[in-house]
């Protein structure tokens, strides 16, 4: 058998014997893209590597293998990286507030549905479906087929912020 026909086998075996047991980890894998603190996920895998740094590791074996192609090493530039490094310390959106937001896109969906009402409310509903449904449908395949990582949290970023909008727009129209 090769390796990936093996992985898949092992795979296969974990969700017939254990299917609760993984039900759960995609959902803490899920959920904790919503928590608090930016940690190292339920896995705890270090973050450390997606943070920027004002320098790079000399690793010779790389640059021989980049120069081999043509290119240059690596360089920092360092009042960017410093920018980027602090940035990234200070500035983030911590989960609940993506989680409130995602509340609100399910509200607003819930209560469109509800009115029923004019063209402009279908279509404030359609748009809101759009995003809420794609905040958590891009979310589920890592959450379900890989170990958590923030890079998979990225969509949150530019989806439920929207979501949140449209649900606001959406609870706060007056009914037809």
């Amino acid at each position: 058998m090769s390796r990936d026909a093996i992985v898949r086998d092992f795979s296969l075996r974990i969700l017939r014997h254990q299917p609760l047991a993984y039900a759960d980890a995609a959902a803490r894998d899920f959920l904790y893209g919503f928590s608090p603190v930016r940690g190292a996920g339920p896995e705890k895998y270090s973050p450390a590597y997606l943070q920027f740094h004002t320098y790079t590791r000399p690793d010779r074996q790389a640059y021989a293998s980049i120069a081999a192609l043509g290119y240059l090493a690596p360089a920092v530039r360092p009042g960017l990286a410093a920018f980027l490094t602090d940035y990234g310390r200070w500035f983030y959106l911590p989960g609940p507030v993506f989680a409130a937001g995602l509340v609100l896109g399910l509200g607003g969906l819930v209560v469109s549905q509800l009115r029923r009402g004019t063209v402009k409310d279908r279509r404030i509903r359609d748009a809101g479906l759009l995003f809420t449904a794609s905040a958590v449908l891009v979310l589920i395949p890592p959450a379900a087929f890989a170990t958590f990582d923030w890079r998979y949290q990225l969509p949150q970023l530019s989806l439920i912020p929207v979501a949140a909008v449209l649900g606001v727009a959406a609870i706060g129209r007056r009914p037809a």
